[in-house]
């Protein structure tokens, strides 16, 4: 059975389309996501993923997986929540242009962090120009840029 790291990095390949960049985000080498991932598909009788040179690719079992599996992580991250006290828990992404990581929005990420100890926040740098539609497609919880480069979606601001 694996573990919920292995189902954490398995969704971090998901957003990234790369083990080396999956394995950034979750501290392990690109050879070790590569050995979870295959891990994962031995347990789960199927491949995932279909891989080349340099990039993986969700296969159509692999699509169907994708929400199973966050919902199993987000279920198991919930255990750890303290329902009574009302704090924020859990994990948010944001998108940021790496110049808005200084100054004030570090300083309110800072102060944030300092309020909800247990509110984890994972930055993705990137451009403005990619946020919106990552933000659409659920692969961030949130961006901050200073224009977008697109007229945004009516359910977004």
């Amino acid at each position: 059975m694996p573990s919920f790291r292995t189902l954490r990095t398995f969704l971090a390949v998901v957003r990234h389309g790369s083990f080396a960049a999956a394995g950034a985000e979750v501290g392990l080498t690109a050879a070790a996501v590569g050995l979870q991932m295959r891990a994962l598909e031995q347990d789960l009788n199927r491949a995932l993923f279909d891989r080349g040179a340099r990039a993986v690719v969700l296969n159509p079992a692999g699509r169907l997986a994708v929400p199973q599996v966050e919902e199993l992580v987000q279920r198991y991250e919930s255990l750890a929540a303290d329902d009574g006290a009302g704090e924020l828990a859990g994990t948010v992404v944001m998108g940021a242009l790496v110049s808005a990581l200084m100054g004030a929005f570090a300083d309110a990420l800072w102060a944030i962090r300092q309020e909800h100890p247990r509110l984890e926040v994972r930055l993705f740098a990137g451009q403005s120009s990619a946020f919106a539609e990552k933000v659409l497609h659920g692969e961030l919880d949130a961006a901050v840029v200073m224009k977008s480069p697109r007229p945004l979606s009516s359910s977004m601001v």
